[in-house]
């Protein structure tokens, strides 16, 4: 009989969690965050997983109520103080919450009629309604979140990982194998995480010390085809030919002016350090400064050459005009 009556609270417990509306959860989250701060360092309190698991997303269950898709709502560094080990991150999406539904739907359609059928209409409502245009950071860093981006909501209906906007920094990721993936504005620093060389998309995400040793790329991929475009590339052993002016002055899909210049503050800053670059393993300031210096002349020469066009195409102009 007690038995019976722990299982009728545990469910009714459990009901009353999924059925807070989102001022009391506020109200909740707002309090926990409060009180973390007088968590030790190193440490972490346990909370009830299925409080937690409300906390953490907005979930979207179909009518048998199996879940169909769960958004991260709650996060920031405050995570690092709680245990998430008991939790699934199973459906949860690291991409369509940060303000790039539109652009996954469009670029995705077909794939996700097929995959989601019935469901396409009701997740399509539930992005209109709970998924923001603005960009949102997911903020899961130094956390125990026990996460395979295999079965996140994207690499299951569109069997592709997607990654934006997203701190997984000093989470353990090493059970990840990617190979199909679209990963940006992230931070995957003292993560493990093992990325293989097939079809990557990877811009501005800092990628220090993940081990890309594997990864022979040409610069103009990086320049023209988003490949680690504006990543930091620091100690990942990634090598990288035909790195020259003439790739940046024949972009096709970057300003080649701004790239430079943008290329210069990422060799200045040290992001290069630990790669091969034209087959020379830039590992010292000095080697550091000669490329510098090179992209520095590059910066210039481009600068110079835009000029000197726009005044000769003006000239032409007026001259024709006379």
């Amino acid at each position: 009989m007690k038995l019976e009556l722990d299982l009728k609270l545990t469910n009714l417990k459990e009901n009353l969690y999924m059925k807070l509306d989102k001022q009391v959860k506020d109200e909740i989250r707002k309090q926990i965050e409060a009180k973390l701060q007088e968590v030790p360092e190193g440490k972490r309190i346990h909370l009830d997983r299925n409080l937690l698991e409300q906390l953490l997303f907005n979930v979207l269950y179909a009518r048998d109520e199996s879940i169909i898709l769960k958004t991260p709502v709650w996060s920031g560094e405050f995570l690092s103080k709680i245990d998430l080990s008991e939790i699934s991150f199973e459906d949860v999406s690291w991409y369509i919450s940060s303000g790039n539904a539109d652009v996954f739907f469009w670029s995705n359609d077909d794939a996700l009629k097929e995959k989601l059928g019935k469901h396409y209409e009701i997740v399509d409502q539930y992005i209109d309604n709970y998924c923001s245009d603005e960009v949102i950071d997911v903020v899961y860093c130094n956390t125990n979140a026990d996460i395979d981006f295999k079965k996140s909501w994207e690499y299951k209906t569109v069997g592709l990982v997607y990654i934006t906007n997203c701190n997984f920094n000093g989470t353990n990721l090493s059970k990840n194998r990617l190979s199909l993936y679209n990963v940006s504005h992230s931070d995957l620093r003292n993560t493990g995480i093992q990325i293989l060389p097939e079809e990557t998309y990877v811009e501005y995400t800092n990628l220090e010390g993940v081990n890309l040793s594997t990864f022979e790329i040409d610069f103009k991929d990086m320049v023209d085809n988003c490949t680690f475009t504006g990543c930091n590339l620091k100690n990942t052993g990634i090598r990288i030919s035909n790195f020259s002016d003439e790739v940046i002055k024949n972009a096709q899909t970057v300003v080649p002016e701004y790239y430079a210049a943008d290329l210069k503050e990422q060799l200045k800053n040290g992001e290069f350090d630990g790669c091969y670059i034209n087959g020379v393993l830039i590992k010292s300031e000095e080697e550091r400064k000669n490329i510098f210096e090179q992209i520095r002349m590059k910066y210039k020469t481009l600068s110079e050459e835009i000029l000197e066009n726009t005044i000769s195409d003006i000239d032409e102009q007026i001259k024709g005009m006379k």
